[in-house]
């Protein structure tokens, strides 16, 4: 007897199972897909491929704050940050002048190279780069044949004086480009 009611039994619970109906209706609330309008999507910025070394560095010297941006551009900027007693306590950052360290670097733009893993500073005199880990961190700066891993590098000649160092500092690109001098 089992045997005879066990298929009659399963088959009845896979005709109330399946099949579905011919009914175009609405699905029901759980099997509703949800509705798209492209037409107030946002894509998402891309990430710079720069994004490794945007940011903002130190380079002061001697008292005199000074701050180096990188954005993400590439693009190499020098600002006189005037928060201390050269620049008079005001806080907002000055455009570079001759006399502030690297100075030579400022408008010039980086160039990745992937074979060696770092960012060139293209037509540096002396030469920039920073070399980036597998984690995308800088790992090192390289200045002519001289590799920082960590602290800083100043190099100071008749005609320029260099100061770089690795780390960046805790404010954004978009701090200093906001508190430019007037």
């Amino acid at each position: 007897m089992m045997k005879k009611v066990l298929p009659v039994f399963l088959g009845l619970s896979l005709a109330a199972c399946g099949g579905g109906s011919d009914d175009n209706s609405t699905p029901k609330a759980q099997e509703q897909q949800p509705t798209v309008n492209n037409s107030t999507t946002t894509e998402q910025p891309a990430t710079s491929e720069f994004a490794p070394i945007v940011g903002v560095y130190d380079a002061s010297y001697e008292g005199d704050k000074a701050v180096a941006v990188i954005d993400s551009q590439g693009k190499y900027h020098m600002f006189d940050h005037l928060n201390d007693d050269k620049g008079g306590n005001k806080d907002c950052y000055a455009a570079a002048t001759k006399e502030l360290p690297n100075y030579s670097f400022n408008g010039l733009s980086f160039k990745y190279d992937e074979n060696l893993r770092h960012f060139q500073l293209q037509n540096a005199t002396p030469s920039l780069a920073y070399e980036i880990n597998d984690k995308n961190e800088v790992e090192y700066i390289i200045s002519d044949n001289m590799t920082i891993g960590g602290g800083a590098l100043s190099i100071k000649s008749n005609n320029q004086h260099i100061v770089i160092r690795k780390d960046k500092l805790a404010v954004s690109v978009e701090d200093v480009l906001g508190k430019k001098c007037a």
